[in-house]
């Protein structure tokens, strides 16, 4: 089993070593959340799982100092920028817990004509993978893991490399909301075979969509991988997105590469 070792940027000290997660560990937190999926998602409701998400909004804010010098260690994030944010992680968290249920509201739709109704409902996709990147650690898994929860999804998160602690540490804050196991599932970068990256991308649309909608939603989790989805994010070029969108092979060595952190 490989492993890695985070260095404090700012004094230069090594920390622990990490285990990488093994293939089959990624088969079974693909389980997991698949499993959490078809019971926990599908028998509560909006307003029981904002309970809980506000749970999460509020443990970080009791480990404020924890956390905030977590990130410090990891990524060399400055005391006071790491505390803020912190504190806006919590904000996300309390914002989507408070305005869950008005925003998965069902949406009638007026202009239905003949007999009966018509509405927009939103429901949960099954198991997500998020892929997240270093500068924000607790920023970034907050705005994809906080609504994704509310509405349903379960969550696969594989953090960069340089952040195993502040990964963990949010892992923990989900358990300790009383989220249960497979709802929220930590995994390590390590080397993933190509039957991996299958099975990761398979669990990303849990198994219900058509591979041209695959990659539409795969588009999301590669924002981070390399610099051309970057640049889709930030600076709005859609060429490697599009390379990506109508090439399934294409998604997946991208999720392989970007789960072992490797360059494109």
């Amino acid at each position: 089993m490989s492993t890695y070792v985070v260095t404090n940027p700012a004094t230069g000290e090594s920390g622990k070593p990490y285990a990488a997660t093994t293939d089959a560990q990624i088969a079974a937190a693909i389980d997991a959340a698949h499993t959490t999926h078809q019971t926990w998602s599908k028998s509560t409701t909006v307003a029981q799982r904002a309970e809980m998400i506000e749970k999460v909004a509020q443990l970080p804010r009791d480990r404020r100092d924890t956390l905030a010098e977590i990130i410090v260690r990891e990524m060399g994030k400055p005391l006071a920028q790491a505390y803020g944010e912190v504190d806006f992680s919590a904000d996300i968290y309390s914002f989507y817990a408070t305005n869950g249920e008005r925003y998965l509201a069902d949406e009638a739709i007026p202009e239905f004509e003949g007999d009966g109704t018509a509405i927009i409902r939103r429901s949960s996709l099954g198991a997500l993978i998020g892929i997240m990147p270093w500068n924000y650690p607790y920023y970034q898994v907050a705005r994809f893991a906080g609504p994704n929860l509310l509405l349903g999804n379960t969550i696969i998160l594989k953090h960069a490399s340089n952040c195993p602690e502040s990964a963990l540490a949010q892992e923990q804050i989900f358990r300790d909301a009383g989220l249960p196991d497979g709802a929220y599932v930590n995994l390590f970068g390590g080397v993933v075979q190509s039957a991996t990256a299958d099975a990761v991308l398979d669990c990303i649309i849990d198994n219900t969509l058509p591979r041209d909608q695959v990659n539409d939603l795969c588009i999301i989790s590669l924002v981070w991988i390399d610099p051309g989805c970057i640049a889709l994010e930030k600076e709005g070029k859609l060429d490697k997105a599009d390379m990506y969108k109508n090439n399934y092979d294409a998604t997946k060595l991208a999720i392989k590469r970007a789960l072992n952190d490797e360059p494109s």
